[in-house]
């Protein structure tokens, strides 16, 4: 899968620095992954919820959230927040 908006990843981690080897590995690991559809994702990260427009992903043991739009089809992953677990009940993000 392609990512758009590495940029947010080193940006996230620079504030979080704690968050940095939990988003690497999320990086990778979508990177080498050819999902078609959503179940395929979530045997890759089982806790992934799709919500609205967005797949959540729990980062650095549910520590963090990665709100992403994932273009099956065109094998693309767009990061749109990474955010505190904190700053993601706030629901106010979208």
């Amino acid at each position: 899968m392609e990512i758009i908006g590495r940029k947010k990843i080193a940006d996230a981690y620079k504030m979080n620095p704690h968050w940095k080897s939990s988003l690497v590995r999320w990086a990778r690991i979508v990177e080498e992954a050819g999902w078609d559809h959503v179940p395929a994702m979530r045997q890759t990260f089982s806790s992934a919820d799709p919500v609205g427009q967005y797949v959540i992903f729990n980062i650095g043991g549910n520590k963090a959230r990665l709100a992403a739009i994932v273009k099956f089809q065109q094998k693309r992953v767009i990061i749109s927040e990474i955010l505190s677990h904190e700053d993601y009940d706030r629901e106010d993000w979208e």
